[in-house]
Formats: C-alpha cells, sequence, structure tokens
C-alpha cells in the first residue's frame, strides 16, 4: 500500500504568487489521500495570501498554511518553515512540481533503513505541457547516488556531474542543520551549491531507480535572479565571483567542523579538496567565445575560431586522394548511421503510440511525446505510472 510510512513525513511547499498552480498541486495531494503533513510557505501579495488561504482551509487538518513577508529570503523562509516541522523527515516541493506519492514512499523506506546517508530520491522528470495536449517529457536527473566512504571523494563526485539534491527526503534535523548555514550565504546560487555540498559532508546519498518527482519548464518564481551559471559570473566579475566562492567555502568549513562526517578533513586539505572539486564544475561546458568576445576590443581585427576549427599542420600532409576517401567513407557511414536511425524510429514510434493506447483512459486527454533516446521507456511499467499520475496532477485537457 503506497504511503503506510508517509505519516512521519512532511512536505515543504514554498510558493510565491503562483496561485493556479499550488491549487493544482494541493488538489492532486488532496484527491491522493495521504497520511503527509504539508507545510505551505507563503510570501505572496495580499490578495494571493487571501486566495491561498481560502484554499488551504478546505483541504484538511494536515494542510498548514503560514505567511511570511515577500521581503523575505527565500532561504531564510525555508529555514524558519523547518523550525516548525515536527516529523522525523521532510522534503521540499515546489510549487510548480510534482513529486509522486510511491518516489516518496520508497525514499523514506530507504533512509530510515540506512542511517549513513542523509538524503535519497530518484528519477526526475522535466514535462512541458502544450494547450494542444501534448506533454513533452525528458530525464532531468537520473545519476546514481554519491555513496563514497569519504566526504571529500563524495563532495568531488557532486561536481563531476552535478544534480541537485534540493527536492530529496531528509531527516528533518539535518536539513535544519543545512539551511541554518543556507540562510547566511548572500548569493543563490552558492545557496544552491551549499546545499548539496553540505549534504554530502554530513553523509551519503541514494538515488533510488524509481520515478520520483516531475518538474515543470516554466518561467522560474524568481525572474530576477541573476548568475545562472558560474563562468558568466566569473567572465563579468571576478572578484565578485573570487570572493563570494570564498565565502561560501569558509560556510562550508564550519558546517564541516560542527557537523561533517568521520574522518574529518584538517582545513588545508578540506580547503584542497573544494577547490579542485569546484573547479571541475565551474570550468564544465564554459563558452569560450563568450569569454573571447569579452576581450576583443583588445584585438579588433582577430576572430574567435572554435577548437575543432583549429585545424592541424599534420592535415597538410595527407593528399588530395586521401581526403577524398576520408571524405566518401565518411559520407558512406554516414547514410549508413541515418537509414539505422530511421528504422529504429519508426518501430519506436509504433511502440509509443501503443502504450498511448494503453494509458489513454488514465490520461485526462493528454498525450506525451519523448526524445527519440528515449523511446524505449515506453514500455516501462513505471513510466506508464509515473505518466498516468502525471496526468492526474495535470487535470484535463484545458478546452
Amino acid at each position: 500500500m503506497i504511503g503506510r510510512n508517509l505519516h512521519d513525513l512532511t512536505l515543504i511547499i514554498p510558493t510565491y504568487n503562483r496561485v493556479a498552480h499550488l491549487k493544482r498541486l494541493l488538489s492532486y495531494y488532496q484527491r491522493a489521500d495521504l497520511p503527509i503533513r504539508f507545510l505551505i510557505l507563503d510570501s505572496s501579495n495580499a490578495e494571493n495570501v487571501s486566495t491561498n488561504a481560502a484554499l488551504i482551509a478546505t483541504c484538511g487538518e494536515q494542510f498548514c498554511h503560514v505567511h511570511f513577508p515577500s521581503t523575505l529570503p527565500v532561504a531564510t523562509k525555508l529555514f524558519q518553515g523547518l523550525k516548525l516541522v515536527a516529523t522525523s523527515y521532510c522534503a521540499i516541493c515546489a510549487d510548480d512540481d510534482l513529486i509522486f506519492p510511491d518516489g516518496l514512499s520508497k525514499a523514506m523506506e530507504f533512509l530510515s533503513a540506512h542511517q549513513d546517508y542523509v538524503c535519497t530520491d530518484g528519477i526526475y522528470l522535466n514535462f512541458f505541457p502544450r494547450e494542444s495536449g501534448d506533454i513533452q517529457l525528458e530525464i532531468e536527473y537520473a545519476s546514481s547516488g554519491i555513496d563514497a566512504s569519504h566526504a571529500g571523494a563524495r563532495v568531488f563526485r557532486l561536481f563531476q556531474r552535478y544534480e541537485s539534491m534540493f527536492y530529496a527526503v531528509f531527516r528533518t534535523p539535518d536539513l535544519r542543520d543545512i539551511f541554518d548555514h543556507v540562510k547566511d550565504i548572500p548569493s543563490l546560487h552558492y545557496q544552491e551549491l551549499f546545499q548539496a555540498t553540505a549534504a554530502l559532508l554530513k553523509g551519503r546519498s541514494r538515488r533510488l531507480p524509481e520515478f520520483y518527482a516531475a518538474r515543470q519548464h516554466c518561467d522560474p518564481a524568481e525572474p530576477t535572479r541573476d548568475k545562472w551559471q558560474t563562468f558568466y559570473w566569473f567572465a563579468d566579475n571576478q572578484r565578485e565571483f573570487l570572493t563570494h566562492y570564498q565565502m561560501y567555502r569558509e560556510s562550508l568549513w564550519r558546517f564541516h567542523e560542527r557537523y561533517g562526517a568521520e574522518p574529518r578533513m584538517e582545513k588545508t586539505f578540506f580547503d584542497e579538496v573544494m577547490d579542485m572539486a569546484h573547479v571541475n564544475f565551474f570550468s564544465d561546458n564554459c563558452p569560450p567565445q563568450y569569454f573571447f568576445n569579452l576581450l576583443r576590443a583588445n584585438w579588433p581585427t582577430d576572430t574567435y575560431t572554435a577548437k575543432q576549427d583549429l585545424g592541424s599542420v599534420f592535415d597538410s600532409l595527407r593528399g588530395q586522394r586521401q581526403n577524398s576517401w576520408f571524405a566518401r567513407m565518411h559520407d558512406w557511414m554516414r547514410k549508413l548511421e541515418l537509414r539505422g536511425a530511421e528504422t529504429a524510429e519508426r518501430l519506436a514510434r509504433r511502440s509509443v503510440a501503443r502504450e498511448v493506447q494503453l494509458l489513454a483512459a488514465d490520461m485526462r486527454g493528454w498525450t506525451y511525446t519523448l526524445p527519440p533516446n528515449l523511446w524505449w521507456m515506453a514500455s516501462v511499467p513505471q513510466f506508464r505510472v509515473a505518466v498516468c499520475d502525471l496526468c492526474g496532477y495535470l487535470g484535463s485537457v484545458p478546452a
């Protein structure tokens, strides 16, 4: 039975002037009839707060509405909200996302049985519902958890392939300790990185092979937020970027001193680990053309050349005959690859069509689209259940 272990879980839902999104989410959970406690942290304007309060009053005793000033930083709001949580476990759910009840249940089951793990979640879908009734689906997070025995190794692995753990299930005291430090970090960019890094300084993480959440691709709740990508921040203001990084690293050190798992690192080694781990993340997908263009005023006659176009003097040793032969081979291999892809696409589309027919009774008029590399998911039972849940959450296709 789904939800049998969820009575000791609080789902924290921060919301900010998105009445329709909040209504959709709470209506779904109210219909699901789960023993979860819901804590809605509302910093909307006065009119929307009143609308939200009226809605939540009809949901039942499990749903608690707390109003915060609109000017209160989100990290501070979450920390103050965490102080109100009375259950042993908690998770954060954005007002435009959905965490599947079965995913929550299995995450809690794992976390309660493994004391050396600090948080647990599963596979995240990214969804984009269109007015036509089609839902575009992609996989957002699906890497394995990070279970290295040493905290430094865990942090390094995090930044080899960064995926946020913001919405995972945590033990409430652990998440409260983390946000006690997050609220004092001035930039949203480093607040997010702190939450994930601090979690791994405390213990291991696990991502289960289950569909855990669906995240909607839509406009951000805070449209004025800047510095989404580290390399743009660094390119625009290196001094500010490095100053904020040093503040962030010092906050991590204080957290590690107080809460870090054994074996504890010495300060010099800790700084070395943080610097080497983060440089992997900061440089990942770094756009050299953007940096070049910022500096181009100093060499206006020189143009940017992409790495793959820089060429090599070695290529000049190959004669025209060899170049012609290699070109023909390349064209032949490309045609063979395209023919195989076309055959696979036809077969996959038939499979997707059959799965849509099977789901149609539960999909409230919705259909879904997967990218070609994920067509195989149409035959996975867990995926079909997640899609049905998502369609129930979205409601009927708009008229």
